[in-house]
């Protein structure tokens, strides 16, 4: 969605619209602009800390699907939330608030709520999910892993389905020095299961570096949910918790492939998008970390990965050489004298070119020591893929498991060598000299 500040004369607003001005919006859920103005008033009403909504705009207006609300006061971004000292005291208390929030939210009557707002319940996410991997045309074996542990342990429906926010996180709530302000971007706001929302905040991508703060990146998970038993009088399930943590954490990486997709087919084709396809590794140390974790697996310590190393470059320049010089270029020639927006992009190629940078100097390297490590598991990895998915191959096996820490690490040292999950998998996973 595109987020607008504007003045009327000296009232703050925020017009809210679909991309490019289209008529209807296309989020996850598919829940309509009105629906979700009609939303918010709801909760609103029902005590949830919301803006307030001032017009909705109508079918077919010029300006596109649409409406204007209330802007408040405070930041969003928890890059900046985090570095401000006058917050501090502000984010200890907010995980107790953030419950009492959620548990407001879970009691809005149904009655009150919009007849469009759509049911999504465990396995119907799942199946979602699914069909946005099997589009990349790409098979990842901790994916096939984690949407097979899902299967086996999704729980029955909920037996009394709530308003469920759908993408409570931190970057989507207003604070400021007296703290919570808003609850935004209600998107793809559906009818379900309460433990969703209690495990999405809690999933690695929302703690923004913080990855030892497990809900939000800032505060633990015991003392939020019994701030939420306390304010809802609901009892959490732990099995159903346990299982909604892993689907929450796979669910980024469903929709960095649904973003890559865009740029793909055209629907958004921008640097940002064809960047983000890249996250979906991220997601992959993050569900093997969860799953080791909840299955109780014992790693043994690896030897550190060896970074490949080249040899000086002759002859024509090479592709590294290449990448290297557009890299510079954009460094000292586009960044300093880009603005907005277009700085904004600049420093999306740059770390484009890194990556690039990565893949030319240890790709091929990682990608001989993969096909080693299948043979001496005699393991083609179509094979490899469809027996994690059905559940033939068992990930628990010393040597299987290995190959899968070792895989995904070696990803992440292209993709992103200081993503949080990487350290804490190298921390736990690596013999240390």
């Amino acid at each position: 969605m595109e987020s607008w500040a504007f003045e009327a004369g000296e009232d703050p607003l925020i017009l809210r619209r679909a991309p490019g001005g289209a008529q209807t919006n296309t989020g996850i859920s598919g829940i309509p602009l009105e629906t979700e103005a009609t939303l918010i008033e709801a909760a609103r009403a029902n005590g949830v800390t919301a803006p307030q909504v001032r017009h909705v705009f109508a079918t077919n207006s010029p300006i596109g699907a649409a409406y204007v609300m209330t802007r408040l006061p405070g930041d969003a971004l928890p890059q900046r939330l985090f570095k401000q000292p006058s917050l501090a005291a502000i984010l200890d208390q907010l995980p107790n608030r953030l419950a009492r929030e959620l548990a407001a939210i879970h009691a809005i009557p149904l009655a009150a709520l919009p007849d469009n707002v759509p049911t999504a319940g465990a396995a119907e996410l799942i199946e979602s999910y699914h069909a946005a991997y099997a589009t990349i045309g790409e098979r990842r074996p901790v994916y096939d892993l984690a949407f097979h542990w899902l299967r086996q342990n999704c729980p029955e429906p909920f037996a009394s389905n709530c308003l469920v926010h759908g993408d409570f996180r931190m970057g989507n709530l207003l604070i400021d020095e007296t703290g919570l302000t808003a609850v935004l971007d209600w998107e793809i706001a559906h009818l379900g299961d309460p433990h969703q929302d209690l495990a999405y905040i809690c999933a690695p991508s929302w703690r923004f570096g913080r990855r030892d703060k497990i809900v939000g990146g800032i505060g633990d998970i015991e003392p939020f949910l019994g701030a939420y038993e306390a304010a809802s009088g609901h009892k959490i399930d732990p099995d159903r918790f346990r299982f909604w943590r892993v689907l929450t954490t796979l669910f980024w990486g469903s929709a960095c492939m649904t973003m890559l997709g865009d740029w793909r087919d055209g629907t958004e084709r921008t640097i940002e998008r064809a960047a983000i396809g890249r996250r979906i590794s991220e997601v992959e140390i993050d569900l093997l970390l969860l799953l080791s974790d909840i299955e109780d697996i014992e790693a043994k310590p690896l030897p550190p990965i060896t970074i490949p190393s080249r040899d000086e470059p002759s002859g024509q320049t090479s592709l590294a050489e290449m990448i290297t010089a557009v890299a510079e270029w954009n460094d000292t020639e586009v960044t300093p004298n880009a603005k907005g927006r277009d700085r904004f992009q600049s420093r999306i190629a740059a770390n484009l070119l890194a990556q690039l940078s990565r893949e030319a100097r240890m790709g091929r390297d990682f990608a001989f020591a993969r096909r080693d490590r299948l043979k001496t598991l005699r393991l083609m990895p179509d094979a490899l893929s469809h027996g994690l998915t059905d559940g033939s191959l068992d990930w628990h096996e010393p040597a299987l498991f290995d190959h899968l820490r070792l895989s995904v690490m070696e990803r992440l040292l292209i993709d992103q060598p200081n993503y949080h999950g990487l350290v804490e998998a190298q921390q736990r996973w690596i013999i240390r000299d």
